[in-house]
This record gives structure tokens, sequence and C-alpha cells, in this order.
């Protein structure tokens, strides 16, 4: 799997001790754990009533993406 620095891939499976599979921009593929960092993302649910503290919490993270990404 191809990709830049800041990018943010979502991890599919732990395939073994040095290599993971992955998805990025809809592309799935296999990377070298070595190259990322692990980041842990909270799971929120979208329970009726809790939307918009779910599309704050979304903005917010969309916004640090852009600004991570230059």
């Amino acid at each position: 799997l191809y990709f830049d620095k800041n990018d943010t891939l979502e991890v599919i499976a732990k395939t073994d001790d040095n290599w993971w599979k992955g998805k990025l921009q809809g592309v799935e593929g296999y990377f070298p754990k070595g190259y990322v960092k692990e980041k842990r993302v909270q799971k929120m649910s979208c329970e009726e009533g809790n939307t918009d503290s779910l599309q704050s919490e979304m903005k917010r993270l969309i916004d640090e993406a852009s600004a991570a990404a230059g």
C-alpha cells in the first residue's frame, strides 16, 4: 500500500509482526508496521440525541487531519 507521511491508514488486520493489512482512500494493501505509528481512535455511537456532539467531533477530526496534511 502506497502512502505519504501524515496519511491516516485504517488497519484491517495485523497479519504478522512486520506487515499489516490496511486501507487508504478505498485502496487495500499491505504495509510495513515499522513505517507507521499506531493511533487509537475512540469509537462513538450515533444514538438519537448524540448526533450534534458526533458531528462536532467529526468536524474537529477533519480539521485536525487537514491541518496536519498541510
